[in-house]
């Protein structure tokens, strides 16, 4: 079942989505408008000409003509195609936002991952206090429970009965500070709180007043179920997969290479992110970025397409150009087919639709179809559209 967190963000994906319309419909739009008003001039032209052969067939053929070519099938070959995509991804657990993304996503050539909360989970936490007791993991725990990523949740339950931290800021890819019982408090990377580690992994809780490091954390974490699956599917559709990730270099190499990604980034904070995503996009390169993070925005903004998970932040979600609503990966590679598929049937709709016209067109013009005859011809044109846009619906569509 899709999770709470997600769900609470579909109203504002869906009324996103609603006052966007896909570059391809737009573009069949204005072609049927243009060719709307072709049509008229067409038939004013072929009337005039009749009126000489034979002024009794005259109405007949500018009626068959205006008839036979009515512009539905070209109108409906984007968006029906769309409409049937887009109920087939929410089948499979994906909210599109962002009507462009059938057409951006089919360009696809490679698949970049946020690591923490995206491939991997965070199980649970290591405390190692330099000075002072279990009032590290209370601070903590007020510190990081309105911040709203998997990671933050894990330290955020330390302590049932933790109290709320009093101005919060918030320091992307850092860290967080707050005042917890009058003092101020840093928890995050060592640097940023300027504290000493010897281990690149672990966050420190720092004292503001005079600097002093209460605690190091160090955070255990497992591959999301089904992980490898999901890379080897989506390596089978031919994208490279990338890692780009905020924790350390060291922990990410370790799962890059569990996963077999060649290409990977850590210790990236979120300008690191985007100007690394960026690097692989040059060359008229397409990338899909799946992240979850506040730190995440940026990069699932400046990617080519882009997916939230489903635990992701609010942030990521209002960035991100399709939500997976449940907290797997498993509908990734049938979002990246049915792009495809989707792609490869609106150029279909609208060869048909310009196809059908060109043939038509003539023979009204001459006479050879009668007004009857174009009422069949135009209604089953639009028929074949939609009819081939709904084989979308298929469950073998991916």
């Amino acid at each position: 079942a899709p999770s709470a967190s997600a769900v609470a963000g579909i109203p504002a994906l869906l009324e996103r989505a609603r006052g966007q319309r896909p570059r391809a419909a737009r573009l069949a739009d204005l072609l049927a408008s243009r060719f709307l008003a072709g049509v008229l001039a067409l038939a004013a032209v072929a009337g005039a000409i009749w009126m000489q052969i034979d002024p009794s067939r005259a109405l007949e053929v500018v009626l068959a003509t205006l008839i036979v070519t009515c512009p539905c099938a070209l109108s409906l070959a984007t968006p029906s195609a769309i409409t049937a995509a887009s109920i087939r991804l929410r089948r499979a657990g994906v909210l599109v936002a962002d009507p462009d993304t059938f057409e951006t996503l089919a360009q696809c050539d490679a698949v970049c991952f946020d690591k923490t909360g995206t491939l991997t989970e965070p199980l649970a936490v290591e405390v190692r206090r330099v000075h002072g007791g279990p009032d590290a993991d209370r601070i903590v725990a007020a510190l990081e429970r309105d911040v709203d990523h998997p990671l933050a949740r894990v330290l955020a339950n330390l302590v049932a009965d933790a109290p709320r931290a009093q101005d919060v800021r918030f320091a992307s890819g850092n860290g967080v500070e707050g005042v917890v019982d009058g003092e101020r408090y840093r928890f995050g990377r060592a640097s940023w709180c300027g504290a000493s580690t010897d281990h690149a992994a672990q966050l420190v809780l720092v004292r503001d007043r005079d600097g002093r490091c209460l605690a190091r954390y160090e955070i255990a974490e497992r591959l999301r179920p089904g992980a490898r699956d999901v890379l080897a599917r989506l390596s089978a559709l031919g994208l490279e997969t990338l890692l780009l990730s905020g924790d350390s270099a060291a922990r990410t190499a370790r799962i890059a290479h569990t996963l077999g990604i060649e290409h990977w980034a850590g210790d990236a904070r979120p300008d690191d992110k985007l100007a690394w995503l960026r690097a692989r996009m040059r060359g008229d390169r397409h990338v899909l970025y799946v992240g979850d993070g506040i730190n995440d925005a940026p990069v699932l903004g400046g990617a080519s397409a882009s997916v939230a998970v489903g635990t992701a932040s609010d942030y990521a979600r209002s960035a991100a150009d399709a939500v997976l609503l449940d907290d797997d990966l498993d509908a990734l590679p049938a979002l990246v087919s049915i792009a495809r598929r989707t792609r490869t049937r609106i150029r279909t709709n609208l060869a048909w639709a310009l196809g059908y016209n060109a043939v038509a067109v003539p023979l009204a013009v001459a006479g050879v179809v009668t007004p009857w005859l174009a009422a069949i011809g135009m209604s089953v044109s639009s028929i074949v559209v939609m009819l081939g846009s709904a084989s979308l619906l298929r469950e073998d569509a991916d």
